[in-house]
């Protein structure tokens, strides 16, 4: 079983609302991430949400997911990500893998999730699978669940970019540039819908076509 991990505990704060919530097309951005990994090839999707954001969990399940509200504000992702695999590793035991996908990521494709699968199932256990566009790298991240047990171990401050950065990385160059879009703005959210349009209601992502967001 290969889980799919959506941290979700943020406050939205430079978005000045739930920006999980907002919607694109027909789905809010969080259906969109949960909808894409499922697709794309992940057994079962978990959502960490915050008790800011409990309001989210109905949508979560509709989406087809499992939200897990934490009792106490986490301090970081790397504290989230924790928490969401502490949780399942108590609940379901261990997994094949996990791909985690920020939950302010809705551009991404499904395909791009079957690309990461395929190439870890082809690949070395041991490395960590990023897509790239255009040399970029983006989401979501696939690892094996042996990194748990290493993530756990992992000295802090450090968090998962650190972590990630530390290991062998194999690059999966994918077609969709929506791996790079993060929605932290209203802007953001615009640019999002613009270059979507269409593509976002197959769960194909912001792919092919689609301008590369600028670096910064």
């Amino acid at each position: 079983m290969i889980v799919g991990l959506v941290p979700a505990a943020g406050r939205s704060s430079r978005f000045g609302s739930n920006k999980l919530l907002q919607r694109l097309g027909s789905q809010t951005v969080l259906e969109h991430v949960v909808r894409a990994l499922r697709q794309g090839g992940a057994s079962a999707v978990l959502v960490i949400l915050s008790t800011a954001n409990a309001q989210a969990a109905p949508c979560v399940e509709q989406a087809g997911a499992t939200p897990v509200v934490l009792e106490h504000p986490t301090a970081d992702m790397r504290e989230t990500v924790e928490a969401g695999l502490w949780w399942w590793a108590r609940q379901r035991g261990r997994a094949e893998a996990w791909l985690l996908c920020p939950a302010d990521y809705p551009a991404i494709s499904a395909e791009v999730v079957r690309q990461l699968i395929a190439a870890y199932r082809a690949g070395r256990r041991e490395c960590v699978y990023v897509p790239t566009y255009q040399g970029r790298r983006g989401h979501p991240v696939l690892l094996d669940w042996s990194h748990v047990e290493r993530l756990w171990q992992f000295p802090r401050p450090g968090g998962i970019n650190a972590y990630v950065r530390q290991q062998r990385v194999v690059e999966v160059a994918v077609a969709c540039a929506g791996i790079l879009y993060d929605l932290d703005t209203v802007e953001d959210l615009a640019r999002i819908r613009t270059l979507g349009e269409g593509s976002l209601q197959s769960a194909t992502g912001v792919c092919d076509n689609a301008t590369t967001p600028p670096q910064g």
